[in-house]
């Protein structure tokens, strides 16, 4: 559970960091991203529990 974590972490993390440079064009679409990114995430960690099983 803890790998998963940080691989989702640094995943989350290196999507964040690609999109910073439109990102800061646009300050008020970031909080929007990440607020819809964080059940985009989440989803993907369940399926991936879903096949581990």
């Amino acid at each position: 559970i803890a790998l998963q974590a940080l691989f989702s972490g640094k995943l989350v993390y290196n999507i964040l960091k690609e999109e910073q440079g439109r990102i800061e064009n646009f300050p008020i679409h970031f909080p929007l991203y990440f607020f819809l990114s964080l059940p985009i995430v989440a989803a993907m960690n369940e399926l991936v529990k879903w096949q581990e099983i």
